[in-house]
């Protein structure tokens, strides 16, 4: 059995019966697959189809995946009494071009898990100092989430992040410490080169638009928790 669902902004099909679900009032309609496409993949699961006869060879194994960890060691700490509780700074810019840095570390001496979280930081005011930025920002930060597709990452159980906040933009990976700085440098790299096709605009734009437009749907105390946080 296989059902296939289907969400488009596109009007119903007046010819066939249209159907409400009882929740939230939506309409809806269901039909079954055509019997040409069930034959077509039926001729595929036997290996005559017509329409695709080189599927067996356009089906192949992934290359190497280069995100999964080799080396699960914890660096041993030294034994303390009480665990430290604040991070140390390790590096403060001194120069011109880097007076701005500043790198901070804490060793994980509570769990001591070979994984680490990566959060790197760029802190600057333009992106809130206007509605059209914050918003210009936020459009940013999903296209580069859209576009960015790190499947090999994600299956060797890496996850990485774009926030957008008041005080700047952050870049945050998480996982397995041992390929954690392949996961950093394809990100700052995306950062830096990423191009995005119009399609990909267009799909970004339709997202935060609706989400924009759904905004005064959302639940009071959404509504509540939003308004604080933007008061504090």
């Amino acid at each position: 059995r296989m059902r296939v669902t289907r969400a488009s902004s596109n009007g119903l099909d007046d010819s066939r019966e249209i159907m409400v679900e009882p929740w939230y009032g939506t309409q809806y309609q269901t039909s079954t697959l055509s019997s040409t496409l069930l034959a077509e993949l039926k001729a595929i699961e036997k290996g005559n189809s017509t329409l695709h006869p080189d599927i067996e060879g356009e089906l192949k194994l992934p290359g190497r995946n280069i995100f999964i960890p080799e080396r699960f060691n914890v660096p041993i700490s030294p034994a303390v009494v009480e665990p430290v509780k604040e991070p140390k700074l390790l590096l403060l810019g001194t120069h011109e071009d880097d007076s701005n840095l500043k790198l901070w570390h804490k060793l994980d001496d509570t769990f001591e898990q070979p994984k680490s979280q990566i959060s790197v930081f760029f802190r600057t005011p333009l992106l809130s100092v206007t509605p059209l930025k914050a918003q210009r920002a936020l459009l940013f930060k999903d296209l580069l989430k859209h576009c960015l597709v790190l499947y090999d990452a994600t299956l060797a159980g890496l996850h990485y992040d774009f926030i957008v906040l008041a005080e700047g933009f952050e870049v945050r990976i998480t996982g397995f410490s041992d390929k954690l700085p392949a996961l950093l440098e394809e990100c700052l790299k995306a950062l830096k080169e990423m191009r995005f096709s119009e399609i990909d605009f267009e799909v970004v734009r339709d997202r935060q638009l609706r989400s924009l437009l759904n905004f005064p749907r959302e639940a009071p105390y959404w509504h509540a928790s939003y308004h604080l946080n933007s008061l504090l």
